[in-house]
């Protein structure tokens, strides 16, 4: 053997770590064992080498080696018609038409054999040599088996436009239902897509196209109805939130708003068919996203990986749960940027600099910061993309600054901003304007990262334990990667110190950390290696793992996501909550089916921040509280207790079958008629199901605390979309103070 086998690895090292598509093992480079033979054949090599280089304008030492690596859609794409000694010049002339591949080489050793050893090349196959460079660099014009791949610029350009259009029109079609079908059963409520926060980033489309910038323009109570997404400011419209999302929306809207105005139908922003539109508008940009990201990712990664690496970020994240119930906030949109930022980038590096590349990149990243200011880490990117030396680095730097270019981006910035700029000025007087006012980064020296991590509330592991196995891909990238192996783990950082050095750092009603969702698009290619790195592994038992806890980690995201009830019913720390949300998302297929609540009315704060408590006035400071110092108190003012009240399809998947009721009694003097009520009314206050226990006989101690538990069974099949409530009743009004209520359903 002339060449050692061990040396393999070594060519397959640039391939694997994405900056290689072919790699040439040189026996003229590098510090490796190299037996001296015959002279005329290393002149004779150099020659050929030589010529064929002046042909295919590469400088290769070694155009003759044994030792060639080519990914497998290259090789297997080449019309390759020599079968002796000739396919050395052939195929590096016909490797060397396609545009944009990167070739390199690495040294090798050679172990020479003599012609008595078996050595087979002789004089006539340097002639046939020489015939080969100068027929396949300047007469075959045929290159490829088929003559539409596509060799364009890029490592894995070859994917078809049909292709393209199916996964689009795929992505587009099921987000667009889910959406939809999601908000249509809450328009008109406090989830629908016209309040909040949401709203605030739409109203602008109605104010420039519809009702004007002023109070009287607008419906009298529609600030106040949509919770405040929105309100006014010396009798103008003012929203703190930038109008990104709008300016993407804009196309869309004006569309609708045209064919609405044709046909005569209520055209006054709001109404239905607008609702409908920002589902539909949210799934063309998530699906525009999801094409683009693919596509960068093909620079780097094989079409599995890239795949797979695609259905982990929609599914098993929370992007799924922004783009299926809260398409008008801007993270889908941040998303899309995002992904179109990164292959608009890597396009301008890779194909000589062209401006609508460039443009494409400024505008991009312009819009996404104008959405999220943070976003602007954007453009740290554009300096540590494919960068694998500090001098690359360096030159980039120089490369983005150089007034030009500069100036090409510094006016993408200031054509975006524009608008914004005009209202801040409309609002403020100033053209750049803080709109969130005392809001802002309160805990920058001291960030709240075990809370956004790991709190019930919202925390990023523990909502979408997904994000474990993408953070173990980012770290891995930084020791196994040559280029591309920090901007990843550095997005992660950056998001993770700004969000929890927020002012409300758990980012309100929400699902998981939903800061992190435009940051899959950066996460894709670093957690790309590390899955397709898993995959090729010999290693079998490592991919089932990988992929069990993935697909697990899906259907734990989903079923979550589809039981939340789109609000975390519970403060920072709620485990209570947070395993009644996992019960009633059959997150553990055999786990018992139950809700608990529990509350001991001694922290106001946290009384104030349990929805399901009512009659919270009923709330009192009592000497002899059970625990704590607060109880809930029946006397002359009122016959009823604070107690439990929710809708039930919030709390549980199906209807009830038992409540399990514990509480602790104080009676001063002896009661009369107190009764523990269990009642279940409709959405019209229509009782449906009444039964009570009486406690009297149960109290007969007074000034002391008493224990008292009951379990109700309800009739089966009860209509989830009722309201359960639970406290104590007295008739008689006499003084009666309780503590420590707890609630167990079955269901």
């Amino acid at each position: 053997m002339e060449y050692d086998p061990r040396e393999y690895n070594d060519l397959l090292k640039p391939v694997v770590e994405g900056f290689a598509d072919v790699v040439f093992g040189s026996r003229f480079i590098g510090g490796n064992p190299h037996r001296i033979l015959f002279f005329w054949h290393s002149i004779g090599n150099r020659l050929l080498t030589t010529l064929s280089n002046m042909f295919t304008n590469l400088n290769l030492s070694d155009m003759e080696t044994c030792y060639k690596l080519f990914r497998t859609d290259i090789i297997q794409s080449l019309d390759l018609k020599e079968n002796r000694f000739g396919f050395e010049p052939e195929v590096t002339a016909k490797i060397a038409k396609i545009k944009g591949i990167k070739i390199y080489e690495v040294g090798i050793s050679y172990y020479g054999r003599t012609y008595a050893e078996g050595k087979k090349i002789g004089w006539k196959d340097g002639f046939r040599a020489i015939f080969t460079i100068l027929k396949y660099n300047l007469f075959e014009e045929k290159t490829f088996k088929n003559e539409s791949y596509d060799a364009n610029n890029s490592k894995f350009l070859k994917t078809s436009k049909v292709w393209m259009i199916l996964l689009f029109l795929s992505v587009f079609s099921y987000f667009s239902y889910i959406s939809i079908y999601n908000n249509n059963k809450v328009q008109g409520t406090w989830l629908s897509e016209f309040n909040s926060d949401k709203i605030g980033y739409y109203i602008y489309l109605p104010a420039a196209f519809i009702n004007g910038f002023y109070k009287e323009d607008f419906p009298k109570n529609l600030a106040a109805d949509s919770n405040w997404g929105f309100s006014y400011y010396e009798n103008k419209l003012f929203t703190k939130y930038s109008s990104g999302v709008a300016i993407l929306i804009l196309p869309f809207f004006l569309i609708l708003h045209l064919i609405l105005l044709l046909f005569g139908y209520n055209a006054s922003g709001f109404s239905p068919p607008y609702h409908i539109l920002v589902n539909i508008t949210a799934a063309f940009y998530l699906a525009l996203g999801i094409i683009a990201i693919y596509r960068f990712m093909r620079f780097y990664l094989k079409k599995n990986s890239s795949l797979f690496t695609i259905l982990v970020l929609l599914f098993s994240t929370n992007l799924y749960y922004y783009a299926s119930f809260e398409t008008l906030m801007s993270h889908v949109y941040s998303f899309s940027l995002f992904s179109i930022f990164l292959y608009s980038l890597k396009n301008y590096l890779d194909k000589g600099n062209k401006a609508k590349f460039l443009i494409l990149t400024g505008i991009t990243l312009a819009l996404a910061t104008l959405i999220r200011p943070t976003n602007i880490f954007l453009g740290v990117i554009c300096i540590l993309l494919d960068a694998s030396s500090f001098k690359i680095i360096k030159d980039r730097i120089l490369h983005f600054i150089h007034p030009k270019r500069f100036f090409i981006i510094a006016i993408c910035f200031v054509l975006i901003f524009f608008p914004q700029m005009i209202y801040w000025k409309f609002i403020s007087g100033h053209y750049i304007y803080y709109s969130y006012g005392e809001e802002g980064f309160k805990y920058l020296t001291n960030p709240k990262l075990i809370e956004t991590w790991f709190a019930p509330l919202n925390g990023l592991f523990v909502n979408n334990p997904a994000y474990l196995i993408i953070l173990a891909g980012l770290i891995f990238s930084i020791f196994k990667l040559k280029s591309n192996r920090i901007f990843g783990i550095l997005s992660f950082i950056w998001i993770a110190y700004f969000s929890a050095s927020w002012h409300c750092f758990n980012f309100g009603g929400a699902y998981g950390l939903r800061t992190y969702v435009e940051y899959n698009a950066v996460f894709a290619l670093p957690f790309g290696f590390f899955l397709q790195y898993i995959f090729q592994k010999k290693k079998s038992y490592l991919k089932i793992i990988i992929v069990s806890f993935l697909i697990y980690f899906t259907y734990f995201s989903i079923n979550l996501e589809n039981n939340s009830g789109r609000c975390f019913i519970g403060t920072l720390w709620d485990w209570t909550t947070y395993k009644n949300n996992l019960n009633k998302a059959k997150i553990f297929p055999f786990a018992k089916s139950e809700f608990n609540w529990e509350c001991d009315f001694d922290n106001l704060i946290d009384v104030q921040e349990k929805p399901l408590l009512f009659n919270k006035d009923r709330i009192v400071p009592f000497s002899k509280a059970y625990s704590g110092s607060n109880v809930s108190k029946i006397d002359s003012l009122s016959q009823f207790s604070s107690g439990f009240n929710a809708f039930l399809d919030v709390i549980v998947s199906k209807s009830i079958e038992k409540v399990h009721v514990e509480s602790y009694v104080f009676s001063p003097s002896v009661c009369k008629n107190l009764v523990l009520v269990c009642c279940i009314n409709n959405n019209h206050n229509e009782n449906i199901f009444w039964t009570s226990f009486l406690v009297d006989s149960l109290v007969q101690k007074t000034n002391t605390w008493i224990k008292i538990e009951h379990e109700f069974d309800i009739p089966k099949n009860l209509d989830v979309k009722n309201i359960l409530s639970v406290l104590f009743w007295n008739t008689s009004k006499d003084t009666v103070y309780f503590d420590d209520m707890k609630i167990n359903i079955d269901y």
